[in-house]
């Protein structure tokens, strides 16, 4: 849910979701999605590729990346498992300095949720 009120809410930012778990697949990712009515493009990354280049850790683990390439956030979303108790808006916070054309004040953030499930060897870093 808070995912798609940021994407609601921030509608001149791009949100993708990369789906990188080796044991889930496309269809049952793309399942997920429209059951939860997340409105943003799926991109499946079995190898892991994408995860092992970001360090990706867990899922959800979020980047806010500007034009340039750079990352200007990575991290949770929030402070929390549970949204409704969260103190902290990590994913919220980075993208109203973002817009607003100013620094991100706080960078990263602690992620939460399960680990990523990569495939193979050389998928991990």
């Amino acid at each position: 849910e808070v995912l798609k009120k940021l994407a609601g809410q921030f509608k001149d930012f791009n949100f993708v979701a990369i789906h990188s778990n080796a044991d889930e697949t496309a269809e049952l990712t793309k399942e997920y999605f429209v059951r939860a009515k997340l409105p943003f493009e799926i991109i499946q990354d079995k190898d892991s590729t994408l995860a092992n280049k970001f360090k990706a850790l867990k899922t959800p683990h979020v980047f806010v990346i500007v034009l340039n390439g750079e990352v200007q956030f990575q991290g949770g979303v929030t402070d929390s498992a549970n949204a409704s108790t969260a103190k902290k808006n990590y994913l919220q916070d980075a993208l109203t300095d973002v817009q607003a054309g100013k620094p991100v004040a706080v960078a990263t953030g602690r992620t939460l949720g399960c680990m990523i499930q990569r495939s193979g060897e050389g998928n991990s870093w």
